[in-house]
C-alpha cells in the first residue's frame, strides 16, 4: 500500500490532530532513518553489490566506470 511509506502515517496523524507538527516531523526523521537502515542491512547481504568508498578518491566517475567496464567483459 503506497501509502504506508515512511512519511504519510505521521502527517495523517498530524492532519487528525493526534499529534503535533514537531511530533510529525521528528517521527518522520525517525522512521527514514530506521529505514535506511534496514535497507543498508539488505544490501549488504547480496554479495553483488560492489561497496565505493568516495572520500578521497581522485576521480570517482572514473573507478565507477572502470568496475562497469570490467563486469562487462567478464
Amino acid at each position: 500500500n503506497p501509502l504506508n511509506t515512511v512519511g504519510y502515517k505521521e502527517l495523517f496523524e498530524f492532519f487528525d490532530g493526534t499529534i503535533s507538527r514537531r511530533v510529525a516531523i521528528e517521527k518522520i526523521k525517525q522512521h527514514t532513518r530506521n529505514f535506511a537502515k534496514r535497507q543498508l542491512t539488505w544490501w549488504r547481504r547480496d554479495q553483488e553489490i560492489n561497496w565505493i568508498e568516495m572520500d578521497g578518491l581522485p576521480d570517482p566517475l572514473l573507478l565507477i566506470k572502470n568496475i562497469i567496464e570490467s563486469r562487462n567483459m567478464q
